[in-house]
């Protein structure tokens, strides 16, 4: 490759405002949900707590809010003490369950809208919430050009085994 040819990132800095299944994501303006870390300009709705003086900075989607935690988030705007799930504990996102020393669930909405319950939380709190640890995939075999598999390979250090016969002192 010569100098100044260079990939484009197939991420970008910005990707913009976009819109998809009625949503509109936009990484300058939008605003996270704790839950689904979406930058969106959808409703979000802010926590009321205090903490160390300062208010909250979590806040949810109106769809995390309806599938996670059975909250409705038109009761939860007109609410002036609100507290987020975060704030009450009850938090459910991977980075919460993983700090309380629980495995992360993955996605769970659609077995607990199956299992005739209203949200997430619901589900966890019925059939525990030990109950469900999300697992990653493990990575398929793959073999090289020459036919070696990545099961297969060794990592040595180099330098290592060439000084391995290496002679010192006088002959």
């Amino acid at each position: 490759m010569a100098v100044g040819d260079e990939k484009p990132s197939k991420r970008t800095a910005n990707p913009g405002v976009r819109v998809i299944g009625g949503r509109i994501y936009d990484s300058s303006n939008g605003k996270t949900c704790h839950q689904c870390r979406q930058k969106t300009m959808d409703f979000v709705a802010p926590c009321k707590a205090m903490n160390e003086n300062k208010p909250c900075k979590i806040m949810y989607c109106h769809k995390c809010l309806s599938n996670r935690y059975g909250e409705k988030a038109e009761e939860v705007v007109t609410s002036d003490d609100w507290l987020c799930p975060k704030c009450r504990g009850i938090c459910n996102c991977s980075f919460c369950r993983k700090r309380r020393g629980q495995n992360p669930t993955g996605i769970l909405t659609h077995k607990a809208k199956a299992s005739g319950l209203s949200s997430v939380s619901e589900l966890l709190e019925v059939e525990g919430s030990d109950n469900f640890a999300y697992q990653k995939k493990p990575k398929p075999e793959v073999e090289d050009r020459c036919g070696y598999s990545n099961r297969d390979v060794e990592l040595v250090d180099v330098d290592k085994e060439k000084n391995k016969n290496k002679v010192v002192g006088k002959i």
